[in-house]
């Protein structure tokens, strides 16, 4: 079965377009990731930098030191300061200590700065040397990229004030940060492609195929399944049939335009890259003829049997022209793969000195959000939650970090089947010990500023643990909020605020829930008749469009008369 559910458009008539852009997507940005995070993350720093500039000294801070290679403030800041601009209003401080925890462990599959530093010391490892000429060359490339439409490029001082170095030390740092490029370009020149190579990449086969899952099955019994449907399929039975009785692969059940259950498709796969494929299965497909079954291919999705429909080699028609730039793309994906083997290798050994700790509990966080079910996991989770404890004992300003401690918790504390507001559990020591915990950890992180939300949930453990007042107290503050929100969208905050109120017998909070309640009726009553005003003129606009067709003979052509068949493709 395919890699990936993506559709296949085989129509694609350049090689530039699917090839290029589609196949080496990871490629290209992890060739760009190379530069924003080498030499262009310092354009960031600005042109006021220098020694006399406090933001100098804070952009050249040390974050953590990666087997021998610095991390820099400049970095992260830099690409921090462009993410930012992308997040969506009102995110939450715990929304963004996990992003800014992406920034340093990377996210599908694009490498972060740890990513990046451990290049680095691969690339001295490997005896990678940077030359005079290859500084010389990057220089003058960043000159003129820094100069924009202008035509006279930059200065070596004027470039290195942008970066905020020193300018004698200049071609130092653009050594350092060059040598990530000349690894790749070096793994480049030693892989070694052919035409062939390059033509196989063209090749399509259109097949059936039949799946026994290993996964709801154990393995021997799914083989011992699949080789009994295997035998029918030889013996002549029919193959889609079988496929629509026996098959796992719920693709099966997709109707290959929509990607929405439909019609059993009979085990078919259409016309698509033979590389799609997990490399066993286009490989025992390849080796096929037109209607030959192959004997059962075991890939990480279970047991196949294979029936080759076709194969073909789809050249597009500007294939000779654009076979040499083919070749060079082909060696430097292998390249690539290459590199990020030796990284998985090389991350088995790495050793991270966290100079910023504020930063290493937010790389840890964002490693432990990026896999769910790890967190889920007691170890794991505990290892986290005394890590952060150990941290906010040392800084316990740090709102966000004592915000993410109590969400932890509350995790914790729906594990044990209880959430904030729900039924109150009393005589639970352990319970009480996690709620007290989690009461802390929230008045902290609420101190410089949060979401309603997360007030509520403050409240509620408060009455849980039996402190009345100062629940009430975080509802006034609630109240006094959202006084000045005027929109529809906060009826139900002060309906949840009026039923409190009357709980805790408030008359005249009462009162002025039920006059702000009243207030945002109005409001939502003139936006429902905004709305359907709205909707009444699209659909004059709509009728009049159709009528102005109608009178110049333009009216859309009726639908052909049924004939009791289904349409074909080509009606």
């Amino acid at each position: 079965m395919p890699k990936s559910s993506s559709n296949y458009e085989p129509n694609m008539s350049s090689i530039t377009y699917w090839r290029k852009f589609a196949q080496h997507r990871f490629l290209y940005m992890f060739l760009a990731i190379v530069f924003a995070f080498g030499i262009v993350a310092y354009f960031g720093v600005g042109t006021n930098s220098g020694n006399n500039n406090p933001g100098y000294a804070r952009s050249q801070e040390i974050i953590a030191v990666v087997n021998d290679e610095p991390i820099t403030r400049a970095e992260f800041d830099q690409v921090w300061n462009m993410q930012i601009k992308n997040l969506p209003s009102g995110s939450s401080e715990v929304t963004k200590a996990m992003m800014q925890g992406q920034i340093l462990n990377g996210q599908q599959q694009q490498p972060g700065l740890i990513d990046m530093a451990l290049l680095r010391s691969i690339a001295r490892k490997q005896g990678v040397k940077v030359t005079d000429a290859d500084v010389d060359k990057q220089i003058k490339d960043f000159e003129k990229r820094a100069g924009g439409k202008s035509t006279k490029a930059m200065t070596e001082d004027e470039l290195a004030q942008m970066m905020g170095v020193e300018p004698a030390n200049l071609r130092n740092f653009v050594k350092l940060q060059t040598s990530p490029q000349l690894l790749f370009d070096s793994y480049t020149a030693r892989e070694k492609v052919t035409e062939e190579d390059v033509l196989k990449t063209f090749d399509e086969i259109k097949v059936r195929h039949i799946l026994i899952s290993n996964k709801t099955l154990p393995d021997e019994q799914a083989k011992t399944k699949a080789q009994k449907i295997l035998d029918e399929a030889k013996s002549g039975v029919n193959f889609a049939a079988l496929a629509n009785k026996n098959t796992d692969d719920p693709g099966n059940s997709m109707d290959p335009k929509t990607g929405k259950k439909g019609t059993k498709q009979g085990g078919l796969y259409d016309w698509a890259p033979a590389e799609k494929y997990d490399p066993a299965f286009s490989a025992a497909a390849l080796a096929l003829k037109p209607g030959q079954i192959s004997d059962l291919v075991k890939t990480q999705f279970g047991y196949h049997i294979i029936k080759l429909e076709g194969s073909r080699r789809n050249l597009p028609k500007d294939y000779s022209k654009n076979k040499a730039e083919l070749i060079n793309s082909i060696r430097k994906q292998k390249a690539y793969t290459n590199i990020m083997k030796l990284m998985q290798d090389a991350k088995k050994t790495m050793k991270i000195a966290w100079k910023d700790t504020s930063m290493q509990w937010r790389y840890d966080f964002a490693i432990n959000t990026a896999n769910p079910m790890a967190m889920m996991q007691p170890d794991t989770q505990n290892n986290f939650l005394n890590e952060l404890r150990t941290y906010i004992k040392k800084s316990p300003e740090d709102s966000t970090a004592n915000l993410v401690l109590a969400q932890m918790l509350q995790m914790q504390y729906r594990m044990m089947g209880f959430s904030p507001g729900g039924k109150k559990q009393n005589n639970i020591p352990e319970l009480d010990k996690i709620r007290n915990e989690m009461i802390t950890a929230y008045e902290l992180g609420l101190r410089h500023g949060g979401d309603i939300e997360t007030e509520f949930v403050l409240a509620q453990l408060y009455e849980e643990s039996k402190q009345p007042d100062k629940a009430l107290l975080r509802y006034k503050d609630i109240q006094r909020s959202s006084k000045w929100d005027d929109t529809a969208d906060r009826k139900p905050i002060h309906m949840q605020l009026l039923s409190i109120f009357k709980k805790y017998n408030q008359p005249d909070l009462v009162a002025s829930e039920e006059k702000k309640l009243a207030e945002l009726t109005v409001v939502e009553q003139k936006e429902a008749q905004k709305k359907a005003e709205e909707a009444r003129l699209r659909n004059e606009e709509e009728k009049k469009r159709k009528s102005e067709k109608s009178s110049t003979g333009s009216a859309v052509k009726p639908l052909p008369e049924s004939t009791g068949k289904p349409l074909t493709p080509g009606q």
